[in-house]
This record gives structure tokens, C-alpha cells and sequence, in this order.
């Protein structure tokens, strides 16, 4: 079962996932997007912090030594090609 620590701002007895989402689904219009706006930039903040662990770790290392390969062995394809797709 997903839990919170209690004392949550908006309702202090929310503690499972499916009553966050409950209570979220109850938000006006103008709470939810601020809401929004405020776990775009938490996932973002936690994406950049489990980014610069691994680059510190060395595991992107391996990533970039196969790219490196794959470029000096004519494997990859021009940036505007991939745009092209999309």
C-alpha cells in the first residue's frame, strides 16, 4: 500500500494512493494546475538529481563509450533524419 506521512495540507487523514487521487479529483481548477505545475518540476528536480548519480557512479559511461562506437562506425543517422519522423 502506497502511504504519505500524514499531516498532508490539503486533507491530514490522506494516506493511500487511491485516496490522494480522491482527494486530488476534488481540487478546483486553478489547485489542480498548480498542483500539476508543482510535480512537473518535482519529477524534473528528481530526474536531474538520478542523472547526475549515475553520471557521478560512472554508469553512463558505458552509454557513452557505445554511442562514441556507434558514431565511429557510420551506425548512427543526422539528427534532422530522426526529426523528419516525427
Amino acid at each position: 500500500m502506497f502511504k504519505i506521512r500524514s499531516g498532508c495540507s490539503h486533507n491530514p487523514t490522506v494516506k493511500t494512493l487511491a485516496e490522494i487521487q480522491a482527494e486530488i479529483s476534488t481540487f478546483s481548477r486553478d489547485e489542480f494546475w498548480k498542483l500539476a505545475e508543482w510535480f512537473d518540476a518535482e519529477r524534473n528536480r528528481r530526474w536531474d538529481q538520478e542523472m547526475a548519480a549515475d553520471a557521478k557512479s560512472g554508469k553512463l559511461v558505458r552509454l557513452a563509450q557505445q554511442a562514441r562506437q556507434e558514431f565511429a562506425e557510420g551506425k548512427t543517422r543526422p539528427l534532422e533524419e530522426l526529426l523528419e519522423i516525427f
